[in-house]
């Protein structure tokens, strides 16, 4: 993993905004000025992330849903939702 800096940026006026304004995203030190020439970084707004290089690292990291479990009642009420959409339908059909 690597650490990486990320900051929000401070963009130069432009010709719909007569004033300075931060950037509503944050960017690296090199995609502040490539995206935004002259935007310079706001130092207070450091971040750092953390990184994957390598896809090893990246699945090892990734987070799996597995959801809650649901109670008997909420089951119940699932079953008898889906029964009425299918009633529904059919008298549609």
């Amino acid at each position: 993993m690597k650490d990486v800096e990320y900051f929000t940026f401070m963009l130069p006026p432009d010709i719909w905004r007569r004033k300075s304004r931060p950037s509503d995203r944050k960017m690296t030190l090199e995609e502040g000025p490539r995206y935004y020439p002259g935007a310079t970084p706001m130092l207070e707004t450091r971040e750092v992330r953390r990184l994957p290089e390598t896809a090893e690292e990246m699945e090892r990291n990734q987070l799996r849903h597995k959801g809650r479990t649901k109670t008997p009642e909420e089951g119940k009420l699932q079953a008898w939702l889906v029964s009425r959409i299918g009633m529904k339908s059919e008298k549609l059909g």
